[in-house]
């Protein structure tokens, strides 16, 4: 290049440069409003009737569907999360074009409406969403929970309840599955729950759980640890003996 066309060529950079920021900067108000949009109409009442028409979803029954990554940390896990609720917006706006889809810290959400109540086997929305992973994710990194569809949008927070619940079944390895409704990881849900509930009133190590505990922490046992094995077994004596590398005896 000549002198004079570098130059050319660097004010017009600069000109571009200062453009597109000015794009990045309309669609980053554009994305926190319409985020803010969303978390309202995922907190039912009144207030959800409003934004359900700002966000220009149809009346109706209509069910929430929470999307992750399951790498949820680091730079690579906004990368991906970025790239999720891209892929899920096109897929669904391409078959399902009054959607709304937006992400609230780590999770995508995706408001789907109508929907029909009684389409469990059908081209419902849990089927949708298989469809979505089955064709944007060949690496098998996301998790998509199905809440159960809600008469009105007032009544969408179950169905958010019901999509959060699934989404952390299946974080914690639900089944090896990566797309779920509420109903398939019900019992999943209901365990971690009692979970939460041990651990939150701190009653974890009382009855002949707390005497095996405290005999492990006076001997420097592993009574816990073979407990666990025998009930991750189901009580296979010789299976979980072989987990815990000793003599079924």
């Amino acid at each position: 290049l000549s002198a004079e066309r570098e130059v050319w060529l660097t004010e017009a950079a600069r000109l571009v440069a200062f453009q597109l920021l000015r794009l990045r900067s309309e669609s980053d108000v554009r994305q926190r409003m319409w985020a803010d949009h969303l978390a309202t109409l995922l907190q039912g009442g009144l207030p959800s009737l409003e934004m359900a028409g700002r966000l220009g979803l149809a009346p109706g029954p209509a069910c929430v569907v929470a999307a992750t990554t399951a790498d949820s940390r680091g730079a690579a896990a906004e990368a991906g999360l970025q790239r999720l609720e891209a892929s899920l917006s096109v897929h669904l706006k391409a078959v399902r074009p009054r959607t709304a889809v937006g992400r609230l810290s780590d999770v995508v959400y995706a408001v789907l409406s109508p929907v029909d109540p009684d389409d469990e086997d059908g081209r419902g929305p849990a089927a949708l969403m298989q469809d979505f992973v089955d064709y944007a994710d060949p690496s098998g990194a996301y998790l998509v929970g199905v809440g159960r569809p809600t008469p009105t949008f007032a009544e969408i927070t179950r169905s958010r309840r019901d999509a959060d619940e699934t989404l952390r079944a299946l974080r914690h390895g639900t089944r090896g599955r990566q797309v779920a409704r509420f109903v398939d990881v019900q019992v999943d849900s209901l365990l971690l729950r009692l979970v939460d509930l041990v651990v939150e009133d701190g009653n974890l190590a009382l009855g002949p759980l707390g005497v095996l505990a405290a005999y492990d922490e006076r001997h420097h046992g592993c009574l816990l640890e073979t407990l666990a094995a025998y009930l991750d077994r189901f009580g296979d004596v010789s299976l979980a003996a072989k987990t815990v590398h000793v003599h079924a005896n």
